[in-house]
């Protein structure tokens, strides 16, 4: 969330992004302008989440959603969920559906630090 571009979610966009609209949502986030060198100033950024969502599935040649039911739903025992998309990309920033009881699956990985069971899921950092 400090990646420099102007990025008024919570100012002139009033909390929805017009990247929702856009013909190709990756085109929108990367053609934003620069206004401040990045990691210099953190500012709320749904593109950012989108974005790394995109890099995700490049990488990991595979959906954002199925790369996260394998490696951290199946691991902590979430099994129902939903993750919706647009163009063919997972939204990062706001796609996903899970219940409560499964947000406190997370809040006790994060707790013990991406440890669960002795098994370390995510990285301590």
């Amino acid at each position: 969330m400090t990646p420099g571009m102007d990025w008024p979610e919570f100012g002139e966009w009033n909390c929805f992004t017009p990247m929702v609209y856009s013909n190709d949502i990756i085109k929108f986030i990367l053609q934003r302008p620069m206004i401040t060198n990045p990691r210099e100033k953190m500012n709320y950024n749904s593109g950012c989440s989108h974005l790394l969502s995109a890099i995700i599935q490049k990488v990991a040649d595979m959906s954002t959603y199925d790369f996260v039911k394998e490696y951290l739903f199946k691991p902590i025992g979430i099994s129902k969920s939903v993750w919706y998309g647009r163009q063919g990309v997972g939204l990062g920033a706001d796609g996903l559906r899970i219940t409560s009881e499964d947000m406190v699956r997370f809040g006790c990985l994060f707790l013990h630090k991406g440890n669960l069971n002795g098994k370390q899921i995510i990285s301590e950092q």
